[in-house]
């Protein structure tokens, strides 16, 4: 018998049986994993999204295989959610992914109870969601997986009716929740289990950071627990709210956010039972990463080549600490938080190189309420690994921390304060280093002081970048001076076209003046030029001292017989 599916078109499209038994047969829809030394990848086929997304989905754990399925699953209910939007989903197609999928667990020996009641909610989820968007399905085949995933039977693992209601269908798959607990709480709840992952540990060997935490607690502190501050439980909270909550944020980017926190905290919430039933958020609209193309043609994003040296002179002008710290940016290329970790021990090899090593911070701290109730200051590791890196120093920035490191120890003695090695280069007024959340603000005062142009600290990295650039440095050079891992991230973020560069590229291109090909051909041609130039005078060299040789002999004979 003729099985029927729809396509992208809406146009019914037969497949024999011979094809139902291969692709029922074959790996389509099931789970497999793969061991990548300590990744664990779980991947699928969906061959129905052939043509209109990537049929492969993959996930991937450095925790566990069981972590790298329950990621894969998430992403299969996200597709199938959009291949029920595009009209490519059926009934009849879930039975056979369902079907496939269940019986990779027992392939797997994934036979866990809350792996299995983790993937029952996902049927669940997406037979009500195919109820409510398309007209009602077929009934599906009664689907037999007392063989496969253990626990599951036929009597609880009945998919929905087409005739029932979303709301019946809901409660066929509900799960006894834990506590009754309101949308705060848990989110506080989740907060502080994810702060314990900022903490490094021989089995969190790479944690998490406490700056992204801050973005976490910001989020939700200031717009995901107000928006549900009115609902009592947290298992009261429909999809329709959740995607409010996200649509009724301002700004691209603070949908992501928003998207991103609000997820987590949901998907936490089913971790632990506080949720009866799993729900559906959408993804909104990913911002534009690149934030070149919102800011390209802006004159005073990055100094100009022609402004630069303007901008040192300013610097050296006024002398401070913090002024040194913007004219090293400058030079070297740090970033904010690795400017203000630096110190005397990293300026190595006669003071020709320095060591990037540390970074210094400020962090919150939070009470069992996710609040802000202090801050505190301290040194941290950087941004990734490739950041930690070796560079050379600009002559001029090294004449300066030479002055610099004197004039600190001669202050220190003066006001009788212990210096080592490990004193920070660039100190405030109260003898502690910076901290990158006030340099944009003594950059301010520094521009307004000297009359220049608008520029953040960032804005000094990516003059660097840009000027390397300019100047013809080579790609992996560049990448690595930055920290970066790839060029990608250098050329994609950091370089801009200057000014300069446009119009010697213009006037290239018009030849009004001449290509460095041109040059070098030139400056062949002058050397030939001047070495057959040589040749002749050197010839004509010679002849002059044979000549001057035979008039000084005449002369000397003549010399001779007129003597007496």
């Amino acid at each position: 018998m003729d099985k029927i599916l729809k396509n992208e078109k809406n146009i019914m499209k037969k497949i024999n049986n011979n094809t139902k038994e291969n692709r029922k047969n074959s790996t389509f829809y099931r789970i497999t994993l793969l061991e990548r030394g300590k990744r664990h990848d779980a991947r699928v086929s969906l061959p129905i999204f052939k043509g209109t997304i990537n049929p492969r989905i993959t996930a991937s754990s450095s925790t566990s295989a069981l972590d790298a399925i329950y990621k894969v699953l998430d992403k299969i209910k996200n597709n199938l959610i959009i291949g029920i939007d595009n009209k490519i989903v059926s009934s009849d197609n879930l039975f056979n992914i369902f079907d496939n999928i269940s019986a990779s667990f027992n392939e797997l020996n994934m036979n866990n109870d809350k792996l299995l009641s983790y993937f029952h909610n996902i049927v669940s989820s997406i037979y009500s969601y195919l109820n409510t968007h398309i007209m009602a399905p077929t009934v599906p085949h009664s689907l037999d997986v007392s063989q496969n995933i253990g626990p599951i039977t036929k009597n609880n693992f009945s998919f929905p009716l087409s005739t029932e209601s979303t709301s019946n269908t809901s409660k066929m798959y509900r799960i006894e929740i834990s506590k009754k607990l309101s949308f705060k709480e848990v989110a506080i709840e989740w907060f502080n289990y994810k702060y314990t992952f900022t903490i490094k540990t021989p089995q969190n060997p790479k944690p998490l950071s406490k700056k992204t935490l801050q973005g976490y607690n910001k989020t939700m502190n200031l717009t995901i627990i107000p928006f549900f501050e009115k609902c009592s439980f947290i298992d009261e909270i429909t999809d329709y709210e959740l995607q409010d909550c996200i649509d009724k944020t301002n700004g691209e980017r603070n949908k992501e956010f928003v998207y991103v926190v609000l997820k987590m905290i949901m998907d936490y919430a089913r971790d632990n039972n506080y949720i009866s039933t799993l729900r559906t958020i959408k993804k909104p609209k990913k911002s534009c990463k690149n934030s070149k193309l919102k800011i390209e043609g802006h004159d005073f994003t990055y100094i100009e080549s022609t402004r630069q040296n303007h901008w040192l002179e300013c610097f050296e002008k006024d002398n401070t600490d913090i002024a040194l710290l913007f004219e090293g940016m400058l030079l070297e290329g740090f970033r904010p938080e690795e400017a203000c970790g630096l110190n005397w021990k990293s300026l190595v090899e006669d003071n020709n190189y320095i060591i990037i090593n540390s970074a210094y911070k400020d962090f919150p701290v939070y009470n069992d309420s996710a609040e802000i109730i202090g801050h505190i200051r301290q040194y941290d590791t950087l941004k990734t690994e490739d950041s930690y890196r070796k560079i050379p120093v600009h002559p001029r920035f090294r004449e300066i921390l030479i002055k610099h490191k004197e004039h600190q120890k001669s202050e220190f003695k003066r006001l009788k304060l212990k210096w080592t090695e490990d004193t920070p280069m660039f100190l405030s007024r109260y003898h502690k280093p910076y901290v990158p959340e006030n340099l944009c603000k003594c950059l301010t005062r520094f521009r307004k002081k000297y009359n220049l142009e608008y520029l953040t600290p960032y804005g000094l990295r990516h003059s660097f970048a840009t000027f390397m650039s300019e100047k013809g440095m080579k790609d992996i050079v560049l990448m690595k001076l930055m920290g970066h891992s790839e060029f990608s991230t250098t050329q994609k973020y950091y370089i801009f076209v200057s000014d300069e560069r446009k119009k010697k590229e213009y006037e290239i291109a018009w030849g009004l003046i001449p290509t460095k090909n041109e040059l070098e051909k030139e400056n062949k041609e002058l050397t030939q030029n001047e070495l057959e130039l040589n040749i002749v005078m050197k010839k004509e060299f010679e002849q002059l001292q044979k000549m001057w040789m035979q008039s000084l002999l005449s002369f000397s004979m003549v010399q001779k017989n007129n003597t007496p």
